[in-house]
């Protein structure tokens, strides 16, 4: 028999937000994974944007923050990376952005990705569309770009989306 696997999923902030605003599907998604063993887990980067949107986002810093300070509530755990690893991250950023992948601007959603891989996470859970339209027009190449990297297979998949898997 072997060892058991802790099954992690990643979450990107817009996930937070959803859960901070109390919305219905976010906080489905919580119970649901919790139910099915799953462990819940955030890129550095993400701590980063939560904290710098508390500061610095206008009528809405609240709920940032309060996105910011639930996250052990929800038993979401922030991870770090290496310093090793974070010029790896920044690296394939940079070149996922280069090639069209994502768009130029969107050098925090290259590095949340990046994060997720380099931890061995197979999924990002995210609501933003730029990581989404990369299932739909670019996996192959961001899986291409990743084993390039040394960078673990990562997909990006909507909390709808994973709880329609889970039935």
């Amino acid at each position: 028999m072997g060892a058991v696997r802790n099954k992690l999923l990643a979450l990107d902030a817009n996930v937070l937000i959803d859960l901070a605003a109390g919305e219905e599907f976010a906080l489905d998604f919580i119970a649901v994974g919790g139910e099915r063993g799953y462990s819940m887990v955030t890129p550095p980067t993400v701590v980063r944007e939560l904290l710098h949107l508390s500061e610095h986002g206008g009528a809405r810093r609240k709920l940032y923050g309060t996105a910011l300070g639930r996250m052990l509530d929800w038993q979401i755990t922030p991870f770090n990376i290496d310093p090793v690893g974070n010029g790896i991250c920044h690296l394939f950023s940079e070149k996922i952005r280069q090639a069209g992948i994502l768009d130029e601007h969107e050098e925090n959603d290259g590095l949340i990705l990046a994060e997720t891989a380099y931890r061995g996470i197979p999924v990002l859970i995210t609501s933003d569309r730029h990581l989404l339209n990369i299932t739909d027009q670019h996996l192959p190449a961001l899986h291409i770009a990743l084993t390039e990297s040394g960078l673990d297979t990562v997909s990006p998949m909507s909390p709808r989306s994973f709880l329609r898997i889970l039935g």
